[in-house]
This record gives C-alpha cells, sequence and structure tokens, in this order.
C-alpha cells in the first residue's frame, strides 16, 4: 500500500519533531483518515507558530493522537 501525500508529510514532520520511529508508525497508522491527519498536521503548525514546538515530547504526539482517534 502506498503512502498517501498528506501520509508522507505527517511521517516527515514527526520525524522533524524528534518522534521515535516506532511512535511515528504507530501514530500513522491511527490517524488513517485525511481529517485525523489534517488536524494532527494543523496541532503541530500551530505549536510551531507559537514557538513552543521545541518543549514537545514523544507523549505528547501520543497523547493528541489518542484524542483525536477517540472523536472519530
Amino acid at each position: 500500500m502506498e503512502l498517501s501525500p498528506a501520509q508522507k508529510h505527517l511521517i516527515n514532520g514527526l520525524h522533524l519533531f524528534g518522534v521515535e520511529r516506532d511512535a511515528i508508525v504507530g501514530i500513522a497508522m491511527m490517524l488513517n483518515t485525511p481529517e485525523m491527519l489534517d488536524e494532527m498536521m494543523e496541532w503541530m503548525a500551530q505549536h510551531i507558530e507559537a514557538g513552543t514546538h521545541q518543549r514537545l515530547k514523544m507523549e505528547d504526539f501520543l497523547i493528541k493522537t489518542t484524542e483525536i482517534t477517540k472523536r472519530q
């Protein structure tokens, strides 16, 4: 199965944020709709704009992923 452009962007973004490879795979699998991917990428962009992106830890990404998937 080939990744969509949005999935590729998410994976690249998570890598740039320093998220571990195993967590990236899990996050990408859990966020399995375009809406979920968009929400995560928007959240990441908001942290970049606010200048808080360097404070994010891998756990923050996992928590956000859980929040997104629970609403769907």
